[in-house]
C-alpha cells in the first residue's frame, strides 16, 4: 500500500466512524497525519483486516476499559493511537497501571480519559514518572495532603519523564531559596507543563546568574556549556542537592557577569 492510499483508507475509516457529534475537519486531518506517521510498513498496514475498523476498535476498547463510547472517541481524537491499538493492549496497559499505583481501575481510567496518551504508555515507565513525583514530594518541594489523588486529578504530570520532575525540583529549591515562592501545589510545580527541559534549566541558569560569586572553577572553560556538575565543582551547589539524571542536561552557555 503506498502512502497516499493509506492516508486515503485512514480518513475513510475516521468518517466510518459514528461520532455522537460533528467533528471538525481539522481535527481528523491531524488524526490522520498522526497515525500515517506512525505506520512505517504500509505493506503491513494493508495486511491487517482490521486495521481501518475505527469504529469497531472504539467500541470494544470502551468496552474492555469500562469507558462509554462517545468518552473513548474524544480520548481517540486527543491519542490517535486509541484508534488503531488493539483493544487488549490498551486495557492491559491501563489495568497493570492501576494495580502499580495501587488504585482502582476505573479511578485509573478516569484519569488516563483526561490524559488519553496513559491509554498507550508503557505502564512501567509511567510507575518511574510517578515514583519522581513522590521523591519531589518528598523532599518537601510542593506540598499535598494526598498525593495519589492530586496526581490522577492533575494525570498530565504522570506523562513528565523523572528528568523534567528533577529539572523541576531544582528550580522549586533555588525559587524557595531566593524567597519567590511559598509552599507550592502539584498544579503549580508543574505549571507550564509544556516546557522543554532546555527551557527549564534555562531558569535554573538564572537563579545562578544573581549569585555567582567566584567563577574560578569554570571561568576558563569560554564558550562550554555549564552543567550541574559544573556548579557543583565551582561550589555553588552541592552534591545531595543534584538530581540524578540518566542525561545530565546543560544549562546553557556561560553566564555573563555584570
Amino acid at each position: 500500500m503506498q502512502k497516499q492510499e493509506l492516508i486515503k483508507n485512514i480518513r475513510n475509516a475516521f468518517h466510518g466512524v459514528q461520532f455522537q457529534e460533528t467533528i471538525p475537519e481539522a481535527k481528523i486531518d491531524r488524526a490522520v497525519k498522526f497515525i500515517a506517521s506512525r505506520s512505517q510498513n504500509f505493506q503491513g498496514v494493508s495486511e491487517e483486516r482490521d486495521f481501518f475498523d475505527f469504529n469497531g476498535k472504539i467500541a470494544q476498547t470502551a468496552e474492555q476499559v469500562g469507558a462509554e463510547v462517545p468518552q473513548m472517541q474524544t480520548a481517540g481524537l486527543k491519542q490517535p493511537q486509541i484508534f488503531v491499538q488493539s483493544p487488549e493492549k490498551i486495557n492491559r496497559n491501563i489495568t497493570r497501571l492501576a494495580e502499580l499505583l495501587g488504585v482502582e481501575k476505573e479511578r485509573m481510567v478516569e484519569a488516563a480519559l483526561k490524559t488519553p496518551s496513559l491509554f498507550c504508555r508503557d505502564p512501567y515507565s509511567v510507575e518511574d514518572n510517578y515514583n519522581a513525583i513522590v521523591d519531589a514530594h518528598a523532599k518537601g518541594y510542593f506540598h499535598s495532603n494526598n498525593l495519589l489523588e492530586d496526581v490522577l486529578n492533575n494525570s498530565v504530570v504522570l506523562t513528565l519523564s523523572r528528568d523534567n520532575t528533577h529539572l523541576r525540583s531544582l528550580e522549586a529549591h533555588l525559587a524557595d531559596e531566593h524567597n519567590s515562592i511559598s509552599s507550592l501545589g502539584i498544579s503549580n510545580f508543574y505549571k507550564g507543563r509544556g516546557r522543554s527541559k532546555s527551557e527549564i534549566t534555562k531558569s535554573i541558569a538564572g537563579y545562578y546568574t544573581k549569585s555567582f560569586n567566584d567563577m574560578n572553577a569554570i571561568d576558563e572553560k569560554g564558550d562550554h556549556k555549564i552543567t550541574l556538575s559544573d556548579l557543583v565543582e565551582a561550589g555553588l551547589i552541592t552534591e545531595e542537592e543534584l538530581p540524578q539524571f540518566d542525561e545530565e542536561p546543560e544549562l546553557g552557555e556561560l553566564p555573563e557577569l555584570a
